[in-house]
């Protein structure tokens, strides 16, 4: 079980601050939240192959093909703003 105390301490490093009701709720749902992760540590998973995804589909790519392209207004009319030939973005650095 999560005391208050642990709740208190975890508050006070994330700089909140907790009525005595807040941290008693936040104590009862982290307690919940923790029996549900022991109740999968119980699972018996020794049957099952380790997956790196469910999915055993593999994702079809198209060959990347290099083809010039020399039409630069084509560009810049696409472009959200721009200044002449240049690209507007915005600063990235105030």
């Amino acid at each position: 079980m999560i005391d208050l105390k642990t709740v208190q301490h975890i508050a006070n490093l994330a700089k909140l601050e907790l009525s005595e009701d807040e941290a008693k709720n936040f104590s009862e749902q982290l307690t919940g939240i923790l029996g549900h992760f022991k109740k999968l540590e119980e699972v018996d998973t020794s049957e099952e192959k380790c997956l790196y995804t469910p999915n055993p589909i593999s994702q079809k790519l198209r060959e990347d093909v290099l083809r010039e392209f020399n039409d630069r207004n084509k560009i810049i009319e696409n472009a959200p703003e721009s200044s002449g030939q240049l690209f507007k973005v915005p600063p990235v650095v105030s």
